[in-house]
């Protein structure tokens, strides 16, 4: 049985499932699977919520489960019961301005009867209580997340911690999965603990090949192997990876990768079509400070653009220029 059978079957046992995956192992499809189940199982009558902790993860998880849902072999009373829409958490408990308190809480839980949340290792431990506290006795949870993400901005990490408990499936509940699906289960060879049965962890990525050039990486950098991630970028024989040992060298690669979107900014193509565009290529730094860092690379590269006419030489906006939402303000909605 495959890792996401596995889940989608742990899910409909346990009110409680954590699944943890890296980028491209399909989390959002198994738990749109998994929700076809419950409202299968309840005749569609079950009230879902969908979550995350920032907007832009909200909107991403919008965006997969509607995705996924075309795929799914369900009736269409069933697959309109599995919901799309998605809201932060902040705005799921409801906020009160000022006050920093929430509408739902323990003396008033949300009305829903599943919950999932995507992103989790990014929920720090205060706000993962209050919404612990705000669930019905009975309200099953789903977290999706991967375990080798950077923990919370602000204390805990409350993903790491639950995945750390966790050992792998008990013998009880193996045999419990036999009897549901037919098929053996290997049981964990380490004692279980309380939480063992409700993590699944998925391992095949359909985005890459794990011994592609970016996945040997990527299994070093996970492993916190240092000399073998090295190894990987000065080895210059896999397809997809390099090294650039000077930051000049990354601009011209940025300045290509941002030249197309900048152009449809400005011909006034359709905004969907620009943030497509712009979506196709992205550079990430570790460091805000220095000559690899944010401040420094931003500068160099719209110095680079401005020099072609694709960024504003005097004036500050621009055309296609970038904004990112650093805060929410939930004074402002």
């Amino acid at each position: 049985m495959c890792s996401s059978d596995l889940a989608a079957a742990a899910a409909v046992l346990r009110n409680f499932i954590l699944i943890s995956g890296g980028p491209g192992t399909g989390k959002t499809s198994i738990v749109v699977r998994i929700l076809g189940l419950l409202q299968q199982q309840a005749g569609g009558a079950l009230d879902i919520a969908l979550t995350a902790p920032t907007g832009k993860a909200a909107t991403r998880l919008q965006a997969a489960i509607r995705q996924a849902k075309l795929t799914l072999p369900l009736s269409r009373d069933l697959l309109s019961a599995i919901p799309e829409q998605a809201t932060t958490i902040h705005r799921l408990l409801g906020s009160r301005p000022d006050s920093g308190q929430f509408r739902y809480h323990a003396g008033n839980p949300l009305p829903v009867d599943a919950l999932v949340m995507d992103e989790a290792s990014m929920v720090d431990v205060a706000l993962m209580a209050r919404l612990l506290q705000a669930l019905p006795a009975q309200c099953r949870l789903i977290l999706l997340g991967d375990r080798h993400q950077l923990a919370s901005v602000e204390a805990g990490s409350v993903l790491s911690d639950i995945y750390g408990r966790a050992s792998g499936f008990t013998p009880a509940f193996c045999r419990q999965l036999e009897r549901v699906t037919g098929t053996g289960v290997e049981p964990s060879p380490e004692p279980g603990m309380a939480l063992s049965d409700c993590v699944v962890t998925l391992r095949h990525s359909y985005r890459f090949d794990r011994q592609s050039g970016i996945g040997r990486l990527a299994g070093a950098v996970n492993a916190g192997d240092g000399d073998e991630t090295l190894r990987q970028l000065r080895s210059g024989q896999r397809a997809g990876i390099a090294l650039l040992e000077r930051h000049e060298e990354l601009v011209p690669l940025a300045l290509a990768g941002y030249r197309e979107y900048l152009d449809m900014a400005q011909r006034g193509a359709p905004a969907a079509a620009v943030f497509a565009a712009f979506d196709q290529f992205r550079v990430l730094a570790a460091l805000t400070v220095g000559a690899r860092g944010t401040l420094m690379l931003n500068q160099a590269i719209e110095r680079a653009l401005a020099a072609f006419g694709k960024a504003g030489n005097d004036a500050a906006w621009y055309a296609g220029r970038p904004v990112i939402v650093r805060r929410n303000d939930y004074n402002l909605r």
